[in-house]
């Protein structure tokens, strides 16, 4: 298996988003897009291959996800990835990871925004995360 909407691809770890959540805390997602192409986000827990959410424009949705409270003893990691094709739907042009840009204001706030082909905008895909109990 891979990563991706086509769970087909390598991931880059320059181009993921990690989100820590606490004990007794879960993160809540939330997604917006603005492009002409073809754009997702695709959710992972650290150790694993096994996506949780994808979001992103045209055919998918745009819903709000939430992780489980962690009840764990430990931190949960989460990657957050994104993915775009260099067209609208086409079946034949393959999935590309996303160039990442990460802003953390607050420790309980994750913006991760994402850049498809050109525009430096990192508005093609974005995904707002609040840690709260």
């Amino acid at each position: 298996m891979g990563f991706g909407p086509g769970n087909s691809n390598e991931l880059n770890a320059n181009q993921i988003g990690w989100v820590r959540v606490p004990y007794g805390y879960r993160a809540e997602m939330h997604f917006a897009s603005d492009a002409l192409y073809e754009n997702a986000i695709c959710i992972y827990p650290q150790y694993s291959d096994q996506k949780l959410a994808e979001r992103g424009n045209y055919n998918r949705s745009l819903n709000d996800y939430s992780t489980p409270e962690n009840n764990s003893n430990q931190d949960e990691w989460y990657r957050v990835t994104g993915w775009h094709k260099s067209s609208p739907p086409n079946g034949s042009n393959p999935w590309i990871v996303s160039s990442i840009k990460v802003d953390s204001p607050a420790t309980n706030q994750y913006n991760f925004g994402f850049e498809d082909v050109g525009g430096e905008d990192y508005d093609d895909m974005q995904c707002t995360i609040n840690i709260v109990q």
